[in-house]
């Protein structure tokens, strides 16, 4: 009877120990996963998800650089609420696109407000078509006569 309290001593005492040490490494564990967690989080809401959607023919758009979140945020802010804005990738900086806007005017009026009032640097972009006429002749060549 001793030896078998003995053994079960010893076996209770061998847990205890492998259950220690797993109850001291499991909060600094946790921890660790945690900050990774967190980690991975702020640094994916910091890139830009893809690159920036070119302007539709009819459309001026603002490119605002926005390199933290916390310049996304103070963006997003000076608009209205329903505002159409992403965050993208514009040549080599992360930016914040505001689009929907028709009328130049408009358009630079926010770029002075957003560079004077919240900080950040603007730009407004127009697409390369927009600048076309619409009634272009077409050139359709034929070849010369012998070939």
């Amino acid at each position: 009877m001793k030896k078998l309290a003995q053994s079960s001593t010893k076996k209770l005492t061998t847990i205890r120990g492998k259950l220690y040490k797993y109850i001291l490494y499991l909060p600094l564990f946790s921890a660790t996963s945690i900050a990774l967690l967190v980690l991975t989080i702020l640094s994916s809401s910091v890139k830009a998800q893809s690159s920036c959607q070119p302007p539709q023919p009819d459309e001026y758009l603002l490119l605002i650089v926005t390199r933290t979140p916390e310049q996304q945020e103070r963006a997003k802010r000076s608009f209205p609420g329903n505002t159409n804005n992403t965050v993208c990738r514009y040549i080599n900086d992360t930016v914040t696109r505001v689009g929907g806007f028709r009328d130049s005017q408009i358009a630079s009026d926010w770029v002075k407000y957003i560079e004077d009032v919240v900080g950040l640097q603007t730009y407004v972009v127009r697409s390369p078509a927009a600048a076309l006429p619409q009634n272009l002749p077409v050139y359709n060549p034929q070849p010369a006569p012998g070939f």
